[in-house]
Formats: structure tokens, sequence, C-alpha cells
């Protein structure tokens, strides 16, 4: 059971980590000048 539940919360916390990776990068394109 507990072995699960962890993978269960990795696998969530990987979810947030790839979203928040996304938004950062989205707020770095906004920000930065092209080129």
């Amino acid at each position: 059971m507990g072995k699960s539940k962890m993978q269960t919360l990795f696998i969530e916390n990987e979810k947030a980590g790839a979203r928040i990776s996304c938004h950062l990068s989205m707020i770095l394109c906004w920000t930065s000048p092209p080129g």
C-alpha cells in the first residue's frame, strides 16, 4: 500500500513540475525580447 501511494505522489509531483516549468518557459518567452 505504502509503495503505490508513494508512486502516486511521485506522479502527481511530476505533473506539477511539468506544469510549473511550462509556465516558467512561457513567462520567459513573454518577458525576454525576441532575438
